[in-house]
């Protein structure tokens, strides 16, 4: 992890050094790049590399060579290397926090995984995964969801991804046997539409469920009504319909994210 470690030991921990190679060096050091020949490396946040230490990188999977700090002479390596981000690596590149020409070499292959708030019913499912993991971890029963707490789940845009979900997951398991509060109390600290959970029948479950959505949709969307028809997959009159029945609006909706921020 290129996040973790010191900046000053970045380059020891990669590239290794020899005995004597600076104060403190007793005794000669393999690289993770040495150790990892024959294998795959895996280097997190490459966006948090020292740019001064990036051209050696790019160095080592140009020429399979590796040099260790104080070395004399270059060993060969053989690695797969494989790099993770948590922003856009081109914007890395425009903000001047990771070299255009390593860049190139890295993306050979590129992986993108969406946030949270774009993959749809994983939010669900994996919220789900972390309720039993936690319910047999404490001894207690798994809570049970309410439609509402569906919906939230599946509406939040959730900023801190799988590791806010899982802390969500153990809070709500925790806080049903002492004080059950609806799952969006819990993770905002407030009810998204200032007002009480959704009560009655399934269709009136369903109304709230779909407001939900929408609403949701429309904020991140900043009231932009085609934006919103692609994420939902809606038609132009089927979206006015039911933001008709459900008294939304775009504006409303977004001076009320306006409001909030």
């Amino acid at each position: 992890n290129a996040a973790a470690l010191p900046e000053t030991m970045v380059e020891a921990e990669l590239f290794g050094h020899e005995a004597g190679a600076f104060t403190g060096a007793d005794r000669q050091r393999t690289g993770r790049i040495e150790a990892a020949s024959g294998g795959v490396l895996f280097l997190d946040e490459i966006v948090s590399m020292p740019l001064g230490l990036q051209p050696k990188l790019l160095r080592v999977l140009q020429e399979k060579k590796v040099d260790r700090i104080g070395g004399t002479r270059p060993v060969e390596v053989d690695i797969r290397l494989i790099s993770a981000a948590n922003l856009d690596p081109r914007e890395a590149v425009r903000s001047g926090r990771l070299r255009e020409d390593l860049l190139f070499r890295l993306n050979t292959i590129e992986l993108q995984v969406p946030p949270l708030r774009e993959r749809g019913r994983d939010s669900l499912l994996l919220f789900d995964t972390f309720l039993n993991r936690f319910a047999a971890q404490y001894g207690l029963d798994a809570p049970l969801t309410s439609a509402r707490d569906e919906a939230f789940l599946q509406t939040y845009s959730w900023p801190g991804n799988v590791r806010e979900l899982r802390n969500a997951a153990e809070r709500f398991v925790l806080n049903a046997g002492v004080n059950p509060q609806p799952l969006e109390v819990l993770v905002t600290g407030q009810r998204q539409d200032g007002g009480q959970p959704a009560e009655g029948g399934l269709k009136e479950l369903m109304d709230a469920y779909e407001r939900t959505l929408i609403q949701s949709a429309l904020r991140r969307h900043g009231g932009r009504i085609a934006d919103v028809m692609r994420e939902l997959n809606l038609p132009r009159r089927t979206l006015n319909e039911k933001m008709t029945r459900l008294g939304l609006s775009r504006d409303q909706a977004v001076s009320e994210d306006t409001l909030e921020s």
